[in-house]
């Protein structure tokens, strides 16, 4: 939706600071040349390899080299790239992992932040079926629960101009609203276009890059919420209400089972069942799922071996 104002490019994230946080230290001292050409050339191979790819984009990685800072920089630049060959005046990065790096984001670009919060229930229900992120309903829970926590401590703190918080039920059920608001809280005139968003370039090439994007090509669904009464065990939905009760209670979100799972004996043994999940879902993904992403796959595996990181193997045993 966001994308498809002209004002603004929203493109599909490569997960950028995700990905290179933990591998910063490898890099050596960033104020070395060739420690920072290699950062920045590393980070636009990587754009280059999305699965959704940012067609057209110049990166002109000079430019970067002899102009950034930090490892923030180098993201702002690139998005900043995006965003001109966009013809756009505001960028988004819509990559929800960059809660963990918003400290080094307030001291370098100080954002406008938009938290879309969704029933966990059907965010684990969701990702179950997803080739990305963890399967077991435990991790699932821990996951969503520590990530709604971290982002209600920060914005605590953020001047309320600066962030809007929405409802992804809300969304659904009063899209033009809710679009309006938020173009009004960055200073935008909104535009109907935005509900159209289907039919966008951007929204074909997401499609076409992954099944878990297929409904991209669709209107707002209106009746998308509640799905995890249907696919997710009894079992299932009690455990999850049991290590995620209170970021659903925060949310305004009801539990439906009247069970209290203790869980915490488990734990080792859904560890092994979230591994061995997650194997089965690379496994049984199509080949299409696996073309997209096997350049972003084999360009990691080449950085770390240059960096000279040795891979941890999961043990299944």
């Amino acid at each position: 939706m966001l994308d498809s104002h002209a004002d603004i490019s929203a493109p599909h994230p490569p997960h950028l600071l995700k990905t290179f946080y933990p591998l910063l230290s490898y890099y050596g001292d960033f104020q070395r040349l060739d420690n920072r050409t290699s950062l920045v050339n590393d980070m636009c191979d990587w754009v280059d390899a999305n699965p959704v790819p940012w067609e057209g984009v110049a990166l002109d990685r000079n430019k970067i080299v002899a102009s950034t800072s930090s490892i923030i920089d180098i993201f702002r630049q690139l998005y900043e790239a995006r965003m001109q060959h966009d013809g756009a005046n505001i960028w988004c990065c819509k990559s929800t992992f960059n809660i963990n790096y918003v400290a080094d984001m307030e001291s370098a670009i100080r954002p406008f932040y938009i938290y879309l919060y969704r029933d966990g229930r059907d965010v684990a229900t969701s990702f179950k079926k997803a080739i990305v992120g963890p399967k077991h309903v435990y991790h699932l829970a821990q996951k969503w629960a520590d990530e709604q926590k971290a982002v209600r401590d920060f914005l605590v703190g953020v001047s309320p101009e600066r962030y809007m918080v929405l409802a992804y039920e809300d969304l659904l059920i009063k899209p033009e609203t809710c679009i309006q608001q938020i173009c009004d809280k960055l200073g935008i005139t909104y535009d109907p276009k935005m509900l159209q968003f289907y039919i966008s370039n951007e929204s074909r090439r997401t499609a076409d890059s992954g099944e878990m994007w297929k409904n991209v090509l669709n209107p707002v669904m209106k009746d998308n919420t509640g799905k995890y009464l249907k696919e997710l065990s009894e079992t299932e939905i009690a455990l999850f209400e049991s290590v995620a009760g209170v970021a659903l209670k925060e949310l305004g979100y009801s539990k439906v089972s009247g069970k209290s799972v203790a869980y915490e004996s488990d734990i080792p043994s859904f560890e092994i069942q979230n591994q061995q999940l997650q194997e089965a879902a690379r496994s049984n993904a199509s080949d299409q799922d696996k073309e997209k992403r096997a350049g972003q796959k084999l360009l990691l595996k080449q950085i770390k071996s240059r960096l000279g990181i040795v891979e941890q193997q999961p043990n299944l045993a």
